[in-house]
């Protein structure tokens, strides 16, 4: 069996996308052609659902997270009260 990077499993995708197969159908192919090294069904679906959006390339973009990282997104008065090592509040209890 051929081995198939995952970008050139996207060119293959798009390309049979463009030719009308559902993305069970796309994936029935590259699993036949790449066997193990094949991307699952919910990656090939998603990737379709970009393609039929109107994405062309088939290169994985890098996010930039340091937006998120610099970003506050919410009220942060909890955190003195929050204890990670549990993974959950403190608890507060009456004596």
């Amino acid at each position: 069996m051929a081995t198939f990077s995952l970008q050139e499993q996207r060119v293959i995708i798009r390309f049979l996308y463009l030719r009308g197969a559902t993305p069970i159908e796309i994936h029935r192919q590259l699993s036949d052609t790449c066997g193990d090294g094949v991307m699952n069904v919910k990656n090939v679906r998603s990737w379709v659902r970009q393609f039929k959006e109107g994405r062309t390339s088939c290169q994985n973009e890098r996010h930039d997270w340091t937006f998120f990282s610099s970003t506050v997104t919410m009220d942060e008065t909890w955190m003195p009260f929050f204890n990670p090592a549990r993974c959950q509040p403190y608890a507060t209890t009456a004596p």
